[in-house]
This record gives C-alpha cells, structure tokens and sequence, in this order.
C-alpha cells in the first residue's frame, strides 16, 4: 500500500540483446542473476501457456544454479549466524571454498537429494526474571540451501501479498513503516479503534499439509514444492523448521492464503495490517471491534493457529485516551499524530542480542553493531523518550551482559536523533505526499503506482483490491509502448497500443509519432507519456508493457522515490536523463493504478510487435517527407 520510498542504486543500461537473456543463460553475471530472474517471472507471467509452463518447470535449476547458490552464501555469512551442529562457519570460508560449497549444495539440489540436517537450541534469557526461551540454530548449509530457495520463488510470492501485509517482505518493511501506515489509514478513514493480536506460537501450529496446498497454488513445481516440504517439515504433522530464511516467508504464504484473502472478500472496507503473525484491525467502534476480533479468532482457530489476546485486552480506543502495543510498541494518539515509546520487551531484545554477542569471534565489536541496529529501530519513540535516561540504561544493559564497552552519549543522541528522522519522520512524510497524490485516498500510494511484484498480479489479480474498494470498477487497460531512433539521421519514432482487457480484440487506440532529433531513450518514454495522455483523467488501472529496460527500472524502481522528492534540486539529481519528460509523465499517472511490465523485444509477442513496427514507420514517414521537401527545394 505505502512504500518505503527508499529503494536505492544506479540504472543500469543493457543492450537490446542482453536484454533478453533469461537468468540461465551461461553470460548472465551472478550479480545480475536475481534480476534476471524476477525479469523472467513478470515475463512468463504475461505470456502463460508453454512460456510459463517452462519457466515453472525450471525453478528447481534455478535454485541451484551456481550463482544463485553463491549469492546465498555471501548473504548468510553477512548475517554472520552462530555455528550449527557441524560447527561451520561460512564467514570463516574464503572464497575458493565458498565456490566449492555452492558447486555441491547446487548440484544436490537439482538432484533433490540434499538432506537437512539436526538443529541446535540455545537457551537465552527473557529478561525481568520472565524465565528462557529457547532459538532454534541450523547448519550453515541448510540455511543456505533454505536462503537459495527463498531467492527464487520470492518473486512469486511477492505477487500474492496485498500491500498491507508487510512482514518477511523483500527489501523489508521495519515497524516504523508499519507503524506510519496504520498512522495514516486512521487518520484518512477516522478508524482509531485498535485491534492488536498475535498469533500465539505460529511456527510451531501450522498444519503441514494445508502450507503445502497454499504453496502448490502459487509454484507449480512439483519437484520443487516436495523439496520445500522436506526443508520445512519437523519430526510432527504440524509447525515449520525454523532458524533458516525459508520459514518466516512460508509462514506469510499461509497466513496470506487462509487469513488476509479471506479478511478482504468478508471486511473490504476493514483494513487488517500484518507484520509476520502480528495483526492490526482498525475499526470505528468499540461495537464493531468485538465482532471483528470475534472474527478474527474464529477465523486464526478454523487455520490451526491462535490468537494471543481476548476482546479486553486487545481493543483500545485511542480517541478516548487509551494505548495498545503493537509490534513492540506502546502506541497513544497524540495531538501530533502517534505517541510511541520503548516497551519492556525491546529492553529484553537487547539483552538477549547482547549475550548472543558472546557466540561470535568479536563479541565487543558484535556488542556495539547491537546496541546501534537497537537505537535504529526505535526511531519512532525519539520524540516521547529522555535521551539522557535511554542512553544510562543501554550502558547499564552492556554492563549486565558483561561487556566493558564505554558508549559516547553524544554519539548516542546523534545516532538516534538520526535513526528518528529517517526511519520516523521521513516516513510519515512520504505517506502524507503519497495520499495527497493520490487525491487523499488511503488505498492509494506509490507503491501501487509501481512495484515489481504488483506488476506479476496482471489480469484479475492486478486490481481487484482497488476495484473491490471503488464505487464502480475502473477500466482495465493494457498499453503497450515503443521507441525507435535512427542511428544515422538521429529521427526518432514512438507508438502506442491501447487494448481494453474486457474486450481483448478492440483495439481501444494506437497512434504512432516522430521526433527530428532524438535518442532511443527518450522516444521510449515518449510512447508511455502519448499513451497515458491518449487514455485521458477518467480513472484506470493501466498494465504498461515495454521492452524498454530504462523505462521499466524507471517506473518500478524510481518513480516512488521520485514522487518523494518533489523539490526542483533533488528532484532533477535523482534521474539520469530527461527530466521534464518524466515529470510530464509523472503528472499524466495521476489519476490512475499503474504497474509496469517488462516484455522481451523481438520475442514474437503480437502487441508488441505492432507498435515496434509504427515506431519503425513513424521514422521512415519522417525521413521520407524530409527527402521529398528537399526534392521539391
């Protein structure tokens, strides 16, 4: 729904032949290898048939494809993961032996013949005297046969979601966007009747068998779904293997499968917000909360999983003064929006991550990288706390733990000063322009104007949060756009295709155009501005389709942050090229749901086919009337 606005990089141009090679291909760089991949997902998704079929069939390769495999590995020995049974390390591994491992825990999985092995338990304290806990630490090889896995059905996945579901995503969504998002929603529908819940033990209730239906619908592998279930599977019929990167986001599939779609067909109008198995329902009233956590329980119950909390401690109605918790946080409505502050169980969460510190090679080191990820996640309560006193009870923390570190409270304040204004404040600000975009609506955001997974949900899926929520169902439309440039004269030619999804064979519009002077670049952002314009103000949820990868990375991946970045300076620093000629696209999205869809160019795709060939031709009408005024001179 809001995005992070806070996605970063520099575009990367590729040639119109690289363009087309799916990630298998033997030149695709390992860097370049996820891309590729979720390239080849939007791609298959569009064409269906034997295309999609055939990309289906080629997720157990790609999961152990070599350099995806490798990825794997430098991303799990990033996190730098306590040792296993087996006692390995990857961070210890150089890099030959980290290209031996990747060749053989790949080639076991193409084969299916990897076997996950035995887990280790460490009991860590829950501080306050509340007794232990006990976290769950697997072999370095099965996280990263887990983490191989997770990188390749992701993209499919990602394309389930609805936008209000915002944990175990990917890049990832921290609490305070989260926290914003349900900010904003209240205050945009008057809904500040919160109902906070979590679910009670989920990892440990979720029925093995209905995961696998849940996961079977959205990766059609057969292969690849058994493996899934030999990686996840625990010695009873019921819970998910953790301490690896594949259960959080099985966990979510379900909850999304057999909660959230069932939520939005019974409450569309009823936001329910979901970071992992914490859930927010807002509602206008006391009345209408009870029925709605009665719901909500009933419906957790029927799945197999249970919810925390009753009716009376979990309902609070904020507008009369009362706080909740949620995800860690005492939450109360102030004059300036939400009041936030540490809860007790954040203290807890450092003191466990603190003796953690202990099981790695630098612990004081590990000890201060702690205490500073620590003071960047409550940057929400910076506004309600006393720095000074924070900053005396962390020191006290460290010194409990054992460690001997001394902090520096200015470097402190300035952490979390900063931790406040960027993961807090610049949030908060990126929703409010997102609303105010999107004439105020609190269904509409940027994120629905672009985003690589919404843009796999084409068809049906595309819009039916936004055409279920609407007075009446907004046109579905399918515009195809390309650009052309004579290299030797430099005339460029753009075209158009518009095609009404209710009615496939009308041709709603095509029109095609020329440009003396102009690159390839520009005439293919071009082609997108006529289109948008040739649509009209009359709201539509539009699938842009283009062979462009400038336009495509444009509009999925920088536009957010674009529409964040209004003024002049930034603004113009933030594109690469024409920016007048985006900020008039920008301005023609306006009142639509838009999402982009990279398409393979001289791939045999029929509407694709058809504006490359007006493109072409826009460029030879161009040149032949500028050999016929020169005749006639």
């Amino acid at each position: 729904m809001y995005d992070r606005l806070r996605r970063r990089g520099a575009l990367c141009f590729a040639d119109s032949h690289d363009r087309q090679r799916p990630a298998l291909h033997d030149s695709v760089s390992r860097d370049d290898f996820l891309r590729r991949h979720g390239m080849d997902a939007a791609a298959a998704a569009i064409r269906e048939g034997e295309v999609l079929d055939e990309f289906y069939q080629s997720l157990l390769e790609r999961a152990g494809d070599f350099r995806n495999v490798l990825l794997a590995i430098e991303h799990c020995a990033r996190r730098g993961k306590a040792a296993g049974p087996n006692g390995l390390r990857l961070s210890d591994l150089d890099r030959y032996a980290r290209h031996d491992l990747a060749r053989v825990l790949g080639e076991l999985i193409i084969s299916g013949e990897y076997q996950p092995g035995e887990t280790r338990t460490k009991r860590i304290s829950k501080g306050g005297g509340r007794g232990f806990r006990e976290i769950t630490i697997q072999d370095a090889n099965d996280r990263v046969v887990e983490r191989a896995v997770l990188q390749v059905i992701r993209p499919l996945t990602e394309s389930q979601y609805f936008d209000t579901n915002l944990g175990f995503r990917s890049p990832g969504y921290p609490r305070e966007d989260a926290l914003a998002l349900a900010e904003r929603l209240s205050s945009d529908t008057g809904r500040w009747v919160w109902i906070s819940e979590d679910q009670r033990d989920a990892f440990d209730n979720v029925p093995i068998g209905r995961l696998m239906q849940a996961i079977q619908r959205v990766i059609r592998n057969d292969q690849l779904c058994n493996f899934i279930q030999r990686l996840a599977q625990t010695s009873r019929r019921r819970g998910i293997r953790q301490g690896g990167p594949l259960s959080p986001e099985l966990l979510s599939l379900y909850n999304h499968t057999y909660l959230d779609q069932w939520w939005q067909r019974r409450y569309p109008d009823v936001p329910l917000l979901r970071v992992a198995d914490d859930i927010l329902i807002l509602a206008n009233s006391m009345e209408e909360a009870h029925d709605l956590h009665g719901a909500l329980a009933d419906q957790c119950r029927s799945i197999g999983l249970l919810v925390k909390g009753t009716a009376e401690t979990s309902i609070a109605d904020l507008r009369q003064g009362q706080a909740t918790q949620w995800l860690g946080y005492p939450v109360a409505r102030g004059e300036r929006g939400l009041d936030v502050s540490i809860a007790s169980r954040a203290w807890d969460k450092l003191a466990d991550n603190l003796q953690l510190a202990w099981e790695t090679d630098y612990p004081e080191a590990h000890a201060v990288d702690c205490v500073d990820g620590w003071i960047g996640q409550q940057g929400a309560t910076f506004r309600e706390q006393d720095v000074q006193e924070v900053f005396a009870r962390v020191q006290r923390s460290l010194s409990e733990a054992g460690f001997e570190v001394v902090l520096s409270p200015g470097e402190f304040a300035s952490a979390w000063r900063k931790a406040h204004r960027e993961s807090w404040i610049r949030v908060r600000r990126n929703l409010l322009v997102s609303s105010r975009r999107c004439n105020g609506s609190a269904v509409r955001s940027a994120r629905q104007h672009f985003s690589l997974a919404a843009s796999l949900r084409l068809r049906d899926e595309a819009c039916s949060t936004v055409t279920s929520r609407s007075e009446s169902p907004r046109r579905q439309l399918h515009l195809y756009t390309d650009g052309s440039s004579d290299p030797d004269s430099g005339v460029g030619g753009w075209a158009f295709l518009i095609v009404n999804e209710d009615s496939p064979l009308d041709l709603t519009d095509q029109q095609a155009g020329s440009h003396p002077r102009a690159s390839n670049n520009r005439m293919e952002l071009e082609a997108v501005l006529q289109g948008l314009r040739a649509i009209g103000e009359e709201p539509a949820c539009i699938t842009i389709k283009t062979d462009s990868e400038y336009v495509e990375r444009g509009l999925n991946e920088y536009l957010p942050i674009w529409l964040s970045s209004r003024p002049d300076s930034r603004f113009k620093d933030s594109i690469p090229s024409h920016p007048r000629l985006w900020r008039r696209v920008m301005d023609a999205i306006g009142p639509h749901e838009a999402y982009c869809v990279w398409i393979p160019g001289h791939s045999g795709h029929t509407e694709n086919e058809i504006v490359d060939r007006l493109a072409g031709a826009a460029v030879r009408d161009h040149l032949t009337q500028c050999a016929c005024a020169l005749d006639t001179a």
